[in-house]
């Protein structure tokens, strides 16, 4: 048996045969009525899990088409991380997560999905893992960091001698400037008592 393209077989159908009577062997005609042949559709059945394999609820997808247009949104998980998905048509289609439950993180992975043709129908099975949001680290307030205690900072060397100060800078730059006067003074007036006492000589 076949069904025409794109339609799938229908639903078998029961029916009685029997004679009219034991003496007349004629069979009286069987009316089936009408038999309608429902156009092919897939079924995408989605199961979203942690990686425990734990269901997750609340994860919110979207089936988009090809060129990116939602064909079927707000497709939300339940408690037990099931969400199912019919009358798909035949063709290629993006599954992408718009939602992640809450305390994981979201599944940015597009997923191909495919219906394809065939005259008993299509059932799409598909598994989703969800990773779980890194617990923020905490601070450990009981061990802050330390600082440097001014004691135990690193000191200058102190030139020999000790600091000079501005004051005491100015007071040893006169008398250095006056002794030096001194000297030279002292030096001219010998000088000139030698060539006196030569001039007296001669």
């Amino acid at each position: 048996m076949a069904a025409p393209y794109p339609y799938v077989l229908g639903e078998p159908r029961e029916f009685d045969v029997s004679y009219r009577s034991d003496d007349v062997k004629i069979v009286d005609p069987v009316d089936l009525g009408s038999y309608v042949n429902e156009r092919f559709a897939a079924t995408l059945n989605i199961l979203k899990t942690d990686v425990d394999g734990a269901p997750l609820a609340k994860a919110e997808f979207e089936l988009r088409d090809p060129s990116g247009a939602v064909v079927k949104g707000g497709i939300v998980t339940g408690s037990d991380g099931r969400a199912s998905v019919a009358g798909i048509d035949e063709g290629s289609y993006v599954l992408v997560e718009t939602k992640a439950p809450e305390g994981y993180q979201l599944d940015q992975t597009p997923h191909e999905i495919e219906a394809v043709y065939d005259q008993a129908g299509q059932t799409i099975e598909i598994t989703l893992v969800n990773l779980a949001e890194p617990i923020p680290r905490i601070p450990d307030v009981t061990n802050p960091p330390t600082t440097p205690h001014p004691a135990d900072s690193p000191k200058m060397p102190t030139p020999v001698g000790g600091l000079a100060r501005t004051g005491d800078g100015y007071l040893a730059a006169g008398i250095g400037a006056f002794a030096a006067l001194a000297v030279v003074a002292a030096a001219a007036a010998g000088a000139l008592a030698l060539r006196r006492r030569r001039s007296a000589g001669e």
